[in-house]
């Protein structure tokens, strides 16, 4: 199966993997939750955090920018030790896709407010299968290429770390704010792959770490490509702190 073939296959595989993920999407409630707000990484005067959908509570047209700034703000203090005191340009990365109404309410938002940020949407679908469940060389082949047609972890993780590592506001701070709906199960598939590439974390230290922030684990495909993702920096180099990529409970 070669490259071509791969992404011929991707309307099919994000189709189930979309239809999977409708429950757990629309059983996680709207409202931003300020217990799902977390640091995750400073770069410079940037920064990366992680949490759940912000809008307000009870409403799906309103974007809580307020909320949303006032809670990273305190989260930087509490959990970096970083008092954020200049101006915050936020980049709200969604990881959304079935999510009409909020999609649109966060697109309004940052139309009408560019001076405030933007919004970047980067869909995260998960894997239908885990790593452990095939053998080596299908792990091989699948890791590095096939298996990110959907969610394309290798190249969003790339994008983002140049942004944190590039971006200039001025002498104030540039917020990456990444979440899904519930800030759980896409939100924890994306940041357990930047805890493992950037921040040394092994893929167990990863998911326990997106349980303790969200209170409780990923769904199970996000799970798969969290393993998948670690599969991907061990064939690449890019991981040697990861011996294995089993999550255990």
């Amino acid at each position: 199966m070669g490259g071509s073939a791969a992404h011929r296959a991707a309307p099919f595989i994000i189709g189930i993997l979309a239809l999977c993920l409708v429950g757990a999407a629309q059983a996680s409630g709207q409202g931003l939750k300020p217990s799902r707000v977390h640091f995750v990484d400073r770069v410079g005067n940037n920064a990366l955090f992680r949490g759940n959908e912000p809008l307000g509570n009870g409403s799906s047209e309103t974007f809580a920018y307020d909320a949303l700034i006032e809670e990273i703000t305190k989260k930087a203090y509490l959990e970096a030790n970083w008092s954020m005191e200049g101006p915050i340009y936020l980049v709200d990365m969604s990881f959304e896709y079935i999510e009409h109404s909020d999609i649109k309410a966060e697109e309004n938002f940052f139309n009408e407010n560019t001076h405030l940020g933007r919004y970047i949407k980067y869909p995260i679908f998960g894997a239908p299968f885990p790593p452990w469940v095939v053998g080596e060389k299908m792990v091989k082949y699948l890791a590095n290429g096939p298996i990110w047609v959907a969610d394309e972890l290798p190249k969003r993780m790339g994008a983002l770390r140049s942004l944190l590592e590039t971006a200039d506001n001025g002498g104030g701070n540039v917020v990456v704010y990444g979440h899904c709906e519930a800030g759980c199960d896409r939100t924890g598939e994306f940041m357990a792959a930047y805890y493992m590439q950037y921040k040394n974390m092994t893929v167990q230290e990863a998911w326990e770490h997106d349980t303790s922030d969200c209170g409780r684990e990923p769904y199970h495909l996000n799970e798969f490509a969290i393993g998948w993702y670690c599969e991907y920096l061990k064939l690449n180099g890019l991981g040697d702190h990861l011996e294995e990529c089993t999550i255990t409970r």
